[in-house]
C-alpha cells in the first residue's frame, strides 16, 4: 500500500514500542525514501476501533497538536481510513457508473459522477473462464458450452445479448452462439497460473478507444478482476478502454483500425481515430525510436549507450507532451530510460526513473501491477543502491 498525507492508519507488529500496536493515527507527509518510512502522529489515548470511522475522521482536525510523532515503516502500517473514502469503496462499485443503450453503438458504460484518476471503477469476476492450454482437459467450445448451460436463465440471456462477431470457428464450422459471444467478449488474463481468459457481463459493455480513458488489469489472487480510471472522468462521460495491447497503442490510425475490423468485426470512429489523426506522426516517430533501440541493445558501446540515453529521452518526452502522459506507456518509458542509464553507470537516476515507475503502476494497478521490469531492473544496481531503496518496505507483498 502506498499511503497518502491524510490516511488514518492501524499500528501493528511494531516491536520497539509495543504499546502502539493498535493504536492510530495519521500519515502527516510524503513518504521518506532516505529512512524507509512514513511521519505519522499517533492518537496515543485512543483505543483502536476498525468499525469507528467517523470517530476517526473527528480526531484528524485535533491529533496534530495533542499526539506524539513518529517515523514508522509500512509494513506496521494498515489503512484504517482514506483520506478519500469515496475513491477506496470497494463494496458499492455500481456508484460510478451506468450502462446505457447508444443509438447505432449498442450499449456502453458512463460515469455516473466525477471519476478521479487512479479509481477502481468496478470489480468483477468472470461469468466464464477458459484455462490455459496445459490446463484443459475437455475442448474449447465444450468448455465454454458446459459453463454456460450451467448459468441461470437470466444470465444465459445477458451473455446472449452482447456482441457476436465470431459465427464460425478457425475450421469454418458453424459455433454455438455462447462460444462466439465468448471469443468476441473474453478478456485475456496476463497474471494467472491456470487462466487464459474470461466473460464479464459488466466490463464486457465497455466500448473500445484508441486513446481510453480506463484500462483492464487482473487482480487473479483476488478472484476478480477490475477496471480503473487512468485519467479523471467527467460525470456523463463514456467510459472506454482500449482492445488492442499496448504494444499497438503507437500504431497509426489506419494500423489500429484494420485490427480492431479484422479482430471485432466493427470500424473504429474513436476521436483518435476521426479527430487527433495527427497524432500519427508522432506515433511514427515513437516507433522509429524504437528500432533505433533494438539496434543499439545489438551492439553496446560507448556511442550506442549515449543514443540509448537520448532515445528513452525522446520516448519519454513524446508521451508527455503528445499523449498527456498516458500511464501505461510512461511508465514503460521510464523504465526503458533506467535501462539506458543503468548501461551508463548513473545509478542514482536510475532509482528515481525506477521510482516514478513503481508509483505509477501502483497508482493505477495496486497489487494487480505486473513490477518484474522493477524487479530485474533492481538486481542489476550495485548493491549499495539495492539496499539504499526500500523495495520490500515501499512495493510490499507486490514483490513477493
Amino acid at each position: 500500500v502506498m499511503f497518502e498525507e491524510g490516511d488514518v492508519v492501524l499500528i501493528h507488529g511494531l516491536q520497539s514500542k509495543p504499546a502502539w500496536n493498535g493504536k492510530k493515527g495519521i500519515i502527516v507527509g510524503p513518504f521518506q525514501w532516505q529512512q524507509a518510512r512514513y511521519p505519522i502522529k499517533i492518537m496515543i489515548n485512543t483505543n483502536s476501533n476498525d468499525n469507528d470511522k467517523e470517530e476517526d475522521e473527528k480526531q484528524i482536525n485535533v491529533l496534530l497538536d495533542t499526539n506524539v510523532s513518529a517515523l514508522l515503516k509500512p509494513c506496521n502500517l494498515k489503512l484504517s481510513v482514506s483520506k478519500n473514502a469515496s475513491s477506496s469503496n470497494e463494496n458499492n462499485d455500481s456508484q460510478w457508473f451506468e450502462i446505457k443503450r447508444i443509438e447505432d453503438k449498442g450499449f456502453g458504460m458512463f460515469a455516473n459522477k466525477e471519476i478521479p484518476a487512479g479509481t477502481i471503477i468496478l470489480r468483477e469476476t468472470a461469468i466464464i473462464t477458459l484455462a490455459n492450454e496445459e490446463h484443459r482437459n475437455i475442448a474449447c467450445e465444450q468448455c465454454i458450452e458446459t459453463q454456460f448451460n450451467a448459468l441461470s436463465i437470466e444470465n444465459q440471456q445477458n451473455v446472449l445479448a452482447l456482441h457476436n462477431h465470431l459465427c464460425k470457428n478457425e475450421e469454418e464450422k458453424p459455433v454455438n452462439n455462447c462460444v462466439g459471444v465468448y471469443r468476441t467478449n473474453a478478456y485475456m488474463f496476463t497474471d494467472h497460473d491456470t487462466l487464459e481468459s474470461g466473460l464479464f457481463l459488466n466490463i464486457s459493455r465497455i466500448n473500445h478507444s484508441c486513446f481510453p480513458n480506463a484500462q483492464f488489469i487482473d487482480d487473479t489472487k483476488n478472484g476478480q478482476n477490475a477496471i480503473v480510471a487512468l485519467y479523471g472522468i467527467a460525470k456523463g462521460e463514456e467510459i472506454t478502454h482500449s482492445y488492442i495491447g499496448l504494444d499497438l497503442f503507437m500504431s497509426n490510425t489506419e494500423q489500429r483500425q484494420n485490427y480492431i475490423r479484422s479482430n471485432y468485426g466493427f470500424q473504429c470512429y474513436c476521436p483518435e481515430c476521426t479527430q487527433f489523426q495527427k497524432r500519427d506522426i508522432w506515433r511514427a516517430e515513437y516507433q522509429q525510436i524504437e528500432q533505433e533501440l533494438e539496434i543499439c541493445y545489438e551492439e553496446l558501446n560507448e556511442v550506442n549507450e549515449q543514443k540509448l540515453l537520448q532515445c528513452g529521452e525522446k520516448m519519454a518526452d513524446i508521451i508527455k507532451k503528445h499523449f498527456n502522459g498516458y500511464p501505461p506507456l510512461l511508465s514503460q518509458a521510464y523504465m526503458t530510460l533506467a535501462e539506458a542509464k543503468l548501461h551508463s553507470g548513473k545509478y542514482d537516476e536510475v532509482v528515481l526513473l525506477m521510482k516514478k515507475s513503481a508509483r505509477l503502476d501502483l497508482k493505477y494497478y495496486g497489487k494487480g501491477c505486473d513490477l518484474n521490469d522493477i524487479r530485474q531492473c533492481s538486481m542489476m544496481l550495485p548493491i549499495k543502491y539495492r539496499n539504499e531503496f526500500p523495495w520490500e518496505h515501499i512495493l510490499g507483498d507486490v514483490l513477493q
